[in-house]
């Protein structure tokens, strides 16, 4: 992103955004910790589709086309299951628990160093 973008509110609230990914990742885990601790209840699925959409529809605002697409498979992924009226399968939970680790590097926020 050029200087001027990023001084521009867009740019502000695109910036603000991806350095809140982290933050929204963890959310994520919780939220998807509630929905493997309850596999046959519809209300924490449905919380985590909501938090999923969210972050789906600000991810297209500010054309992060990595986060959307990935976003968006997860939606799908929790959108089979409620059709089929089937809990959420372990394959499903375990690409949402890497799509929640993985916000800020779809969302190109620079990653902490790891102390080796």
């Amino acid at each position: 992103m050029t200087a001027g973008k990023e001084r521009t509110a867009l740019g502000v609230a695109r910036a603000r955004f991806v350095e809140g990914l982290a933050r929204k990742g963890k959310e994520l885990s919780g939220a998807l910790a509630l929905v493997a601790g309850t596999p046959g209840e519809a209300r924490p699925r449905d919380a985590l589709r909501r938090r999923l959409q969210a972050l789906y529809a600000s991810a297209q605002v500010f054309r992060v086309e990595a986060l959307a697409s990935a976003l968006e498979e997860g939606i799908a992924r929790i959108d089979a299951s409620a059709e089929a009226g089937s809990e959420i399968s372990s394959e499903a939970l375990d690409a949402l628990a890497h799509l929640a680790a993985t916000l800020p590097a779809l969302g190109g926020a620079p990653q902490p160093e790891r102390a080796s």
